[in-house]
C-alpha cells in the first residue's frame, strides 16, 4: 500500500513537472507573424509574466486570501425611492480572451499592430467595447475605434492597432500578408533571441529589454534617441534627485507636436522656436529637498457698516528646493525679460511664470541658473561625463521629504525605493527600479 502511494505521488510530481516544462520552458513560435516590411517588433513573453504570478502565489499564499466580511460595493441606493439597483460590472478585455504564449506587436508606417489573440468569449469582448465607448467603423469588417486605438474581430481572433489615423489602422488590420520574416532575416533573428520579458527590436539592430526580477525591474539596450546629443559635463550627485541631459534642439523641436508648442507658449508667453535658436541643449536639474513656504494672502471683506476691512490669511505650502541650469546665451535671457518671463522683485530677478514656487534667476554667458533657496554651483549643473542622459531619484528620501504633499504620484511611488536611468554617448541604455520588498516587481506593480 505504501509502495502504491509512493508511486502515485511520484507520478503526480512528474506530471506537474512535465506540465510546468511544457507551459513555461518551451519556446514560442513567431513564424508567419511578422510581415516582411515591418520596421520594429515588441515581444511580450506572456508565459514568463504568468510564471511570476504562479511563483508568488506559491511563495505568498496568504496575500491572495481576501476576507468575505468586506462590504460589497455592487449596488446603488436611490434616495427618493430607497430602492437599490446593481451597477453593471466593468468587464476587462482579457476576460474574453485566451492567454497567448507570447504576444507580438510590429510597427508599420508609425502604427503598431498586434498578432492575433484567440477569443474565448466574444460577448465579453463586445461588452468591453461597449462599456469603453469604442465606435464601430463603417464597412463589412468588425473594427472598433477609440482615439488612437483600434480593435478588429474576425474568425474568433482579436487584433489591436495603435497610432496613425483610422484609415491606416483599418488597412493594416484587414490586409492579408503573404510574405513574412523568417530565420536569417535580421529583425526575425533579433526578435527570436531577445532576452527580455518585454523586448523591443528594430530593423536597424537597436534593442531594449525589460526584465522583472525579485524586487527590481532592469532595463538595458542600445537605442539612438535623436533628440539627445553627446555631453561631457558633470553633475552634482547631492540631493534627492538628478535629471541631466543635452538636447539636440532642432531634433527636439521636430519631436514636439504643434499642440505641445502652443501649450508652452500659452503658459509661458514665450515662443519655444525663438528660445531654441539661442540654446545649446544643456539641461541640469537637482532636487535638493522640500520645505514649508509661508504665504500671506490678502483679501477684503465688508463689516456691518459696509466698511472695507482688510483680511490677511497665512497659508503654508510644501515647496520643492531645486536648482535648474539651462544652456542659453544672453540674447535668450534678454528675450525672456522682454516678455516679462523674468522680472525684478526686491532687488532680485525672479522667474514670473512660476508664481507658486518663488524661483530666482542668475545669468552667465552660457547658461541661465534657476534656484529656489541656495545659489547653485555653476560647475555642477549638467550631466555626468560621457553620458547623453542621467536620471536618478531616491524615492525613499523623496517620500520622506514630501510626506505632507498631496501630489497624486506620491501614492503611486509607495512601493518603490530607488530609480535610475543612464544613456551613454554610445547609446547604451541602463536602468533599474528597486522596490521596497523582494517580491517579483511585476507582482508589486499590479497588486
Amino acid at each position: 500500500m505504501k509502495r502504491k502511494l509512493g508511486y502515485a505521488v511520484l507520478l503526480l510530481l512528474v506530471g506537474l513537472m512535465l506540465t510546468y516544462v511544457i507551459r513555461y520552458k518551451t519556446g514560442s513560435c513567431i513564424c508567419e507573424m511578422i510581415p516582411k516590411d515591418a520596421e520594429a517588433v515588441v515581444q511580450v513573453q506572456v508565459r514568463s509574466l504568468e510564471k511570476y504570478f504562479l511563483h508568488d502565489v506559491i511563495s505568498n499564499p496568504m496575500s491572495y486570501i481576501t476576507s468575505d466580511n468586506k462590504p460589497k460595493q455592487d449596488s446603488v441606493v436611490n434616495k427618493g425611492t430607497k430602492e437599490s439597483s446593481k451597477t453593471p460590472a466593468k468587464v476587462k478585455l482579457m476576460e474574453g480572451l485566451a492567454v497567448p504564449k507570447s504576444l507580438l506587436f510590429y510597427r508599420k508606417d508609425n502604427t503598431w499592430f498586434s498578432s492575433g489573440i484567440e477569443i474565448k468569449d466574444v460577448s465579453k469582448v463586445e461588452k468591453f467595447l461597449s462599456q469603453n465607448n469604442y465606435e464601430a467603423q463603417s464597412g463589412e469588417d468588425k473594427i472598433y475605434r477609440k482615439k488612437k486605438r483600434s480593435i478588429r474581430i474576425e474568425d474568433n481572433q482579436l487584433r489591436l492597432a495603435y497610432g496613425g489615423d483610422s484609415g491606416k489602422a483599418s488597412k493594416g488590420l484587414t490586409k492579408k500578408y503573404d510574405s513574412f520574416l523568417s530565420k536569417g532575416d535580421q529583425l526575425f533573428d533579433a526578435t527570436l533571441s531577445a532576452e527580455g520579458d518585454i523586448a523591443f527590436t528594430d530593423s536597424q539592430g537597436q534593442f531594449l529589454n525589460v526584465n522583472f526580477g525579485a524586487g527590481k525591474i532592469d532595463i538595458d539596450g542600445h537605442y539612438n534617441i535623436k533628440a539627445l546629443q553627446p555631453s561631457a559635463n558633470e553633475v552634482s550627485t547631492e540631493g534627492i534627485g538628478v535629471l541631466s541631459t543635452k538636447l539636440d534642439m532642432p531634433e527636439f523641436l521636430n519631436f514636439l507636436s504643434q499642440d505641445h508648442k502652443e501649450k508652452f507658449s500659452n503658459f509661458t508667453k514665450l515662443r519655444l522656436d525663438s528660445l531654441a535658436q539661442h540654446m545649446n541643449g544643456d539641461v541640469g536639474v537637482v532636487l535638493k529637498d522640500f520645505a514649508m513656504s509661508v504665504d500671506t494672502i490678502t483679501t477684503y471683506e465688508y463689516d456691518d457698516n459696509f466698511n472695507k476691512v482688510e483680511v490677511k490669511e497665512v497659508k503654508e505650502n510644501l515647496a520643492p528646493s531645486y536648482s535648474l541650469a539651462l544652456g542659453m546665451d544672453e540674447e535668450a535671457v534678454s528675450y525672456m525679460k522682454r516678455q516679462k518671463a523674468i522680472v525684478e522683485q526686491e532687488g532680485k530677478e525672479v522667474l514670473a511664470i512660476m508664481p507658486l514656487v518663488p524661483t530666482y534667476c542668475k545669468q552667465s554667458q552660457e547658461a541661465l541658473y534657476l534656484y529656489t533657496v541656495d545659489m547653485p554651483n555653476e560647475a555642477n549643473q549638467a550631466s555626468a561625463s560621457n553620458l547623453k542622459m542621467e536620471f536618478a531619484l531616491d524615492v525613499d528620501k523623496y517620500l520622506a521629504a514630501s510626506k505632507n504633499s498631496t501630489a497624486s504620484w506620491n501614492k503611486q511611488l509607495q512601493d518603490i525605493s530607488k530609480m535610475n536611468l543612464t544613456i551613454d554617448n554610445e547609446d547604451k541604455i541602463r536602468g533599474r527600479i528597486l522596490f521596497q520588498d523582494n517580491r517579483n516587481s511585476l507582482v508589486s506593480l499590479v497588486k
